[in-house]
């Protein structure tokens, strides 16, 4: 299995290092709730991630708990991730309800990756790309999320 370094988040960053190890090896399968798939990811992180670095699940922060929280503590930086997964993003009313704990997470002053797994709507997923571009974007220091889409899309 792939293993984070602390090499390659020190030449990369931690966001993107993150990203692509998730989308070329965590392979959740298919689980009936969102916990099982927050529950694989942190495993898979934890199997990952190198000794020192801290992989929590539920971790509160300001007015809202973030699925998974990343704290790593490398070579030449210190970084932190916020990790959130949504199941089925199928409807608007978890479209909005998404969009309110992304808000609280703080766009642009915490990294976040945004994990959609089983059916999103292609409508859906539009719309927070297009909301999020400014912090997905690369930017100087690198982007300050991602969205990564596990399963199946659907047009709605």
């Amino acid at each position: 299995m792939t293993k984070l370094t602390k090499g390659t988040v020190a030449a990369n960053g931690l966001l993107p290092s993150v990203v692509k190890i998730i989308n070329e090896n965590w392979q959740p399968g298919d689980q009936s709730t969102e916990i099982a798939y927050r529950d694989s990811l942190l495993d898979f992180l934890r199997d990952t991630a190198p000794e020192g670095c801290q992989v929590e699940r539920e971790y509160r922060h300001g007015g809202t708990t973030t699925d998974i929280f990343v704290s790593w503590k490398g070579f030449l930086s210190n970084d932190e991730l916020f990790i959130e997964i949504k199941r089925n993003l199928e409807k608007k009313a978890a479209f909005d309800r998404l969009i309110g704990q992304l808000e609280e997470l703080g766009p642009g002053k915490h990294k976040i990756i945004l994990v959609l797994v089983g059916n999103t709507d292609r409508g859906l997923l539009g719309r927070l790309k297009a909301r999020y571009s400014r912090f997905i974007d690369y930017h100087l220091f690198g982007p300050e999320m991602a969205i990564i889409v596990k399963g199946g899309d659907k047009d709605f």
